[in-house]
């Protein structure tokens, strides 16, 4: 019977080893894959980080754009206003104040009018730029967010490797406490493998001791009859 408890024990201890082997094993694969997350997240910060810096950049040239425009369109209007006193810029004189706006200067009096058409193509230009400039500003923030979303999935994901990992690591130390005292190992692969060869070894030689007590008994029982 003592054999037999024995075969019993070592058996329940296999299984126990089994499974932490198991379990070492998956931490090891949850530490991989945590140093590959973690590389992840600092790759997304990077790129996440230049992609802010390039987004404030573009916003600044629209900015500019923006103000550029401003400036032609009023340029535009004066040049039209100009114009539209033909009548009056005939009769004005170097000296003379002028009717509508009161200055002694006249630069446009003998009809050296600035004609418009080079300033509505810069304006063209610039709207056609800015348009541009819209659309890759749309573009950045699409990647961006993207980024961002990913970034985000990363980290989840780290979290649950985290709390898998630290379940595993508190199945371990309760499992290792529950050893016997002479099959106390090291949490690790290496050193919980050896254990349970040796364990194997034991089981072997027990299964090998009830096996002969069991062709004795047979025996014995053969001679009683």
């Amino acid at each position: 019977m003592e054999w037999r408890r024995e075969q019993e024990s070592l058996s329940d201890l296999v299984a126990r080893l089994d499974g932490m082997l198991e379990a070492v094993r998956r931490c090891k694969v949850l530490k991989e894959e945590e140093a590959a997350l973690n590389a992840q997240v600092m790759r997304l910060d990077l790129d996440i980080e230049q992609g802010r810096t390039g987004i404030e950049a573009e916003k600044i040239r629209l900015d500019t754009l923006e103000e550029l425009r401003r400036e032609l369109n009023d340029s535009l209007s004066l040049l039209e206003q100009i114009r539209s006193y033909e009548e009056a810029r005939q009769h004005l004189r170097d000296g003379e104040a002028c009717p509508l706006c009161g200055s002694l200067h006249h630069p446009f009096s003998t009809g050296a009018i600035p004609q418009p058409n080079e300033k509505r193509e810069r304006l063209r230009e610039c709207e056609r730029n800015i348009r541009a400039l819209n659309l890759e500003l749309n573009q950045l923030g699409s990647a961006l967010a993207a980024q961002e979303r990913d970034r985000e999935h990363s980290l989840a994901k780290l979290r649950e490797k985290a709390e898998e990992a630290e379940r595993l690591t508190a199945l371990l130390a309760r499992e290792a406490e529950s050893l016997p005292r002479d099959a106390e190992a090291e949490l690790t692969l290496e050193a919980l493998e050896q254990l349970r060869s040796e364990v194997r070894k034991r089981q072997t030689a027990v299964s090998g001791v009830l096996l002969q007590l069991e062709a004795l008994q047979e025996r014995l029982e053969k001679l009683r009859r």
